[in-house]
């Protein structure tokens, strides 16, 4: 896992540590590209679709834990 990915949401609490590593893989993952290409499978692509389907991940307590690693 990339070091600027882990720094930039050290603070982000999805509710789940499980969660929060997985935020860090999925936005280190290739982040210019779309979500299929930066998956390569669509077992990997369903996986992050779930991840932000999930109820835990909100684009606030994402947007929390940069806001916190900036400050």
């Amino acid at each position: 896992m990339p070091s600027w990915a882990a720094e930039e949401l050290r603070y982000a609490d999805l509710g789940d540590k499980r969660l929060n590593r997985r935020l860090i893989d999925i936005v280190s993952a290739k982040p210019t590209v779309s979500v299929p290409q930066a998956c390569g499978t669509w077992a990997r692509t369903k996986a992050v679709y779930r991840f932000w389907d999930n109820q835990r991940v909100t684009p606030e307590a994402i947007l929390d834990g940069h806001i916190r690693s900036t400050n």
